[in-house]
């Protein structure tokens, strides 16, 4: 190799070097301005992706997350400045829970929303001030749909909250008689008779065929 082709080499070398090792620079750069910016903290409670959980390590590389399995998620630090994310923690600690359910056709639509707002009321850590609410949110399949709207004052009570009010609608459903209805579906069974009957003349083409063993006719 000639010294003039040194040159070139150099140059090839570099620019292999620079597109191989792109994402490694983009993530460096990225928990630079992960680490002065400061979009998300260490003790941030995050939703990536489809992932939520704690940052507990930010690295130049890559950010450590730990979901509610207490498994730790690794995430370059690329994902955190140029996907979507979730911070819980920024802003208003204060979160809204929204609760579906619903109930039948006969029920009355007004004593269903007394008895959701009154669990929504008396189940712990959710806020007075916003009040819980109840939105009639319409018609579905083969029930009536509402919503319940709670605050809650931090993430951490989310998981119990919710389930603390979903045990407490059913009891009282129980005790007030609402019922919870399921799926319903209409099927419809259509008999077709001896293959020798002409459906356009209306009449019958032949006797009727006889049922099969151990079946009425």
């Amino acid at each position: 190799i000639g010294w003039r082709n040194i040159p070139w080499l150099a140059a090839a070398l570099t620019f292999g070097l620079a597109f191989g090792l792109q994402e490694i620079f983009a993530n460096f750069i990225s928990g630079i301005i992960i680490l002065f910016e400061q979009p998300v903290r260490v003790g941030d409670m995050v939703t990536v992706g489809g992932t939520t959980g704690r940052i507990t390590t930010v690295r130049m590389r890559s950010t450590a997350i730990t979901d509610w399995d207490n498994k730790v998620l690794l995430v370059p630090n690329k994902s955190l400045i140029t996907q979507e994310v979730i911070n819980w923690s920024q802003g208003e600690t204060s979160i809204r829970v929204v609760l579906s359910v619903g109930v039948s056709y006969g029920e009355d639509p007004e004593e269903v929303a007394a008895i959701l707002l009154e669990a929504g009321r008396s189940a712990p850590h959710v806020l007075d001030d916003p009040a819980p609410s109840v939105n009639f949110s319409g018609f579905g399949d083969s029930s009536m749909n509402f919503d319940l709207r709670v605050f809650i004052a931090t993430t951490e009570s989310l998981v119990e909250t919710r389930t603390r009010i979903n045990t407490d609608v059913k009891r009282r459903f129980d005790e007030a008689g609402v019922t919870i209805p399921f799926p319903q579906r209409d099927i419809r069974v259509t008999m077709i008779g001896d293959a020798s009957v002409d459906p356009a003349k209306g009449g019958s083409g032949g006797e009727r065929p006889e049922p099969p063993a151990g079946v009425e006719s």
